[in-house]
């Protein structure tokens, strides 16, 4: 992955995760579009959200009034990069605000940018395959303290050790092997 891409990814997941929504601007050109592909009933978002400013709206602002203590972390060992492309798996650890219950969702990140040396994100495509609901004294707590230390990258060998004996996360742990 080039240094450029690992910027625009770092400073979108920080923005994401800190509720920083004037930070996207680094990140997404304008007329940016942003495609949501939702593989589960636990969470949902547009499948389509057009423009910096709508993009901003959903993923950081609305999604930061409902989830607390949000955690993304890439899986630096599953990236494909060519040119103006980069796809890389991702998990998310956060609680819901209103019952304090833990959610851990994974998928996909498909970022492309405008084509220029240097140019900001064109379109993002995420697929979030799934999002587990678990109660807040969760044996997976274990799972939001690594995200916490290992954000916004890690490898798949990490997160699978991290969930070694976390039954509930089994969906996890077979989705990384994929």
């Amino acid at each position: 992955m080039d240094s450029h891409f690992k910027n625009l990814i770092d400073c979108y997941i920080r923005a994401k995760d800190e509720n920083l929504p004037h930070l996207l601007k680094q990140v997404f050109q304008e007329d940016s579009i942003l495609y949501m592909e939702v593989k589960t009933d636990e969470i949902s978002f547009p499948s389509e959200v057009k423009g910096r400013d709508q993009i901003t709206e959903t993923l950081v602002r609305s999604f930061n009034q409902s989830y607390k203590n949000i955690c993304t972390v890439c899986l630096s060992d599953s990236i494909e990069q060519q040119q103006n492309r980069l796809k890389c798996r991702w998990l998310v650890t956060m609680n819901e605000k209103d019952s304090g219950s833990l959610k851990v969702g994974y998928g996909h990140y498909e970022w492309s940018t405008g084509g220029a040396k240097n140019a900001l994100i064109k379109s993002l495509h995420i697929v979030i395959q799934n999002m587990l609901l678990l109660p807040p004294d969760s044996e997976a707590v274990s799972l939001q303290r690594f995200t916490q230390s290992a954000s916004p990258w890690a490898t798949s060998s990490a997160v699978k050790s991290t969930l070694r004996g976390i039954d509930s996360l089994s969906a996890l742990h077979a989705a990384i092997d994929r």
